[in-house]
């Protein structure tokens, strides 16, 4: 993905063949975040440039057909699916809020609007990985979650390192 679509890239010649425009038209915007979901679909977030407040958004690309899912996005990040492919979850880095949304099981299209699932107040930032079955979230305090809402304490301080291990450590906060 770039600031004007999303593209295939061949690893045998090098050479990239776009496949659909995202926000083409507009100069103020880049891709920011991006994952492929269990249907085989792919999910990408724009955002400004500059971070322009609410210049970016959310969208899916499947089956030769792109459509936006959320607007008004600053900094798009944290793109990820449950491991049942029930939910995904993202966030705007800006409100530092994690959403959670309800997938359909038939085709991984959004149904109903997003919930907050996680909010760290204006500490979130970064993209989602899951490692042994839990989500890791990478906030300035390096926590990790799991889909009920557990948190641990990262087993070192370097928030910039998405997974560096499983902690077998007791929950520090529970959230429902």
């Amino acid at each position: 993905a770039d600031n004007i679509g999303l593209h295939i890239f061949d690893l045998a010649t090098g050479t990239t063949d776009q496949i659909c425009e995202i926000e083409a038209d507009n100069s103020i915007t880049r891709s920011n975040d991006g994952r492929a979901d269990p249907w085989g679909g792919f999910w990408i977030g724009t955002m400004g440039i500059n971070a322009e407040p609410d210049a970016g958004a959310i969208y899916r690309y499947f089956r030769g057909e792109v459509r936006q899912l959320f607007a008004k996005i600053t900094i798009s990040n944290a793109i990820c699916f449950a491991p049942d492919a029930s939910c995904a979850y993202f966030c705007d880095t800006k409100t530092g809020k994690i959403m959670r949304q309800k997938l359909a099981q038939s085709d991984g299209w959004p149904q109903g609007d997003p919930e907050v699932w996680l909010d760290f107040g204006k500490t979130s930032w970064g993209g989602g990985r899951r490692c042994c079955g839990r989500r890791w979230q990478s906030v300035e305090r390096a926590m990790g979650c799991e889909p009920r809402g557990l948190l641990w304490p990262r087993p070192h301080d370097d928030p910039n390192c998405r997974i560096s291990g499983c902690p077998n450590v007791l929950p520090c906060l529970w959230r429902d």
